[in-house]
């Protein structure tokens, strides 16, 4: 009987869309076909055929199955993390050599418009190609799911090889807005690994900013790069802001985490929002307090790998979209004061931060860089160092950088592929 229930109740709306419809052309039939109401038959039969499809359209889902955006590999601690967004609800998959891994919770395929899925980073490094899958799925309820044709798409993948310098390519702060980093990325050829330091979006409070998202992410990267991201003040505002972790690259719900290359090290620090708990604006649902003290914590217990020379990292590289070491920024100095302190024993050897809407390198010992460290503010909305932010989408200015054995190396590159400025050996 319950079984009956739900199909029953799953089923209301097909039958109540065709007994509408029925009704009318009942009506219409039933009438006398005078002369007057010719034109009257005309529209109601019209108006009943768009009504029929349009809401067919809708309850069965008759939207054309397609991949918004190329695949995003993040690389989040000894994992990637692939998402990639469809046209419809799918459930999907990615497949590495002859291992398939779902986009999955408890035993049950997430049926989504949005999918990230784990896969371990060696076994991707070992093959150098994956392939994206996602199958369409009609009214998922209870007892009454189907799903209807599939679609796939193969892609190259080239693993991080710091043998000829690790190249790196650092923006921040666009905004969803895209043809300025992607005309400054199509300047840079053999990049190893993207960083997207956080103010991807405006908020998170609709899914098409995540397809916008992964559309920059999958075209700068040709899906084929890894990409570490880090949440910006404007990622920890909107209505979805809770299902951000299933959007972005994250460690269990967390924006706070390692990844290493080779002999670099990457710390991933998250200030999260830039106001108080009790800021009015988010103080109904604000826990960032909080988040942040545990997240302290953390950082206390990490390993100092570059400053010990441990496990042959010999670079250490910081990101937070937040610069933490600047002397100035009231709305969270206590916790970049607390994360200062708190990570002055991991031997870092450069912070890469946004923000600011700024391009500016600040050393050891200026007034602005608490730090024991130097740290970059990296990306803005300009082709020059001197304005801060244009109305012009073409323009933008990001960071490059080359770590060897001799150092590290940055430069600022606007989308004329024009070298702004230039730092060697931090």
């Amino acid at each position: 009987m319950n079984k009956l229930f739900y199909v029953v109740y799953e089923t209301i709306p097909y039958f109540a869309v065709f007994s509408f419809a029925a009704v009318i052309l009942l009506i219409i039939f039933f009438q006398k076909f005078k002369r007057g109401k010719t034109i009257r038959v005309i529209l109601a039969v019209t108006l009943s055929v768009i009504f029929i499809f349009v809401t067919a359209f809708e309850i069965f889902d008759l939207k054309p199955l397609y991949f918004n955006s190329g695949a995003v590999v993040f690389a989040v601690e000894d994992e990637y993390q692939i998402a990639f967004s469809t046209s419809k609800n799918t459930v999907g998959s990615v497949k590495v050599g002859d291992s398939i891994f779902y986009d999955s919770i408890g035993g049950s395929k997430n049926v989504s418009t949005i999918h990230k899925i784990n896969v371990p980073r060696a076994l991707l490094d070992e093959e150098k190609s994956y392939t994206v899958e996602c199958t369409s799925v009609i009214r998922n309820r209870a007892y009454f799911a189907s799903s209807v044709g599939s679609v796939k798409k193969s892609y190259d993948f080239r693993p991080a090889d710091e043998s000829d310098g690790l190249r790196i390519f650092n923006f921040s702060d666009n905004h969803l807005i895209r043809s300025g980093v992607e005309r400054t990325v199509s300047h840079l050829k053999d990049l190893d690994i993207i960083v997207a330091n956080g103010d991807l979006f405006n908020d998170v409070s609709d899914e098409f900013q995540v397809t916008l998202v992964y559309k920059l992410l999958g075209n700068i990267s040709d899906s084929s790069l890894p990409i570490i991201i880090t949440r910006g003040n404007h990622e920890a505002i909107g209505s979805k802001l809770t299902s951000l972790p299933n959007y972005i690259g994250s460690y269990d719900g967390k924006f706070y985490y390692t990844v290493r290359f080779d002999s670099v090290l990457f710390y991933i620090f998250d200030l999260a929002n830039d106001m108080s708990d009790s800021n009015v604006s988010i103080r109904s649902t604000a826990n960032f307090d909080d988040y942040r003290l545990r997240e302290i914590e953390w950082i206390k217990t990490l390993n100092g790998g570059a400053q010990n020379q441990l496990d042959g990292i010999k670079h250490a590289i910081a990101l937070c979209h937040m610069p933490y070491p600047i002397t100035y920024e009231k709305p969270y100095t206590k916790y970049a004061r607390m994360m200062t302190d708190a990570a002055e024993h991991l031997g870092i050897d450069l912070l890469l931060s946004g923000h600011k809407h700024r391009t500016e390198f600040y050393e050891v010992g200026n007034y602005e860089n608490a730090a024991d460290h130097p740290y970059i503010l990296g990306g803005k909305r300009s082709n020059t160092l001197e304005v801060d932010e244009t109305i012009f989408a073409d323009q933008f200015t990001g960071t490059y950088l080359i770590i060897n054995d001799d150092g590290i190396s940055a430069s600022f590159i606007n989308s004329k592929g024009e070298i702004l400025q230039r730092f060697d050996n931090i």
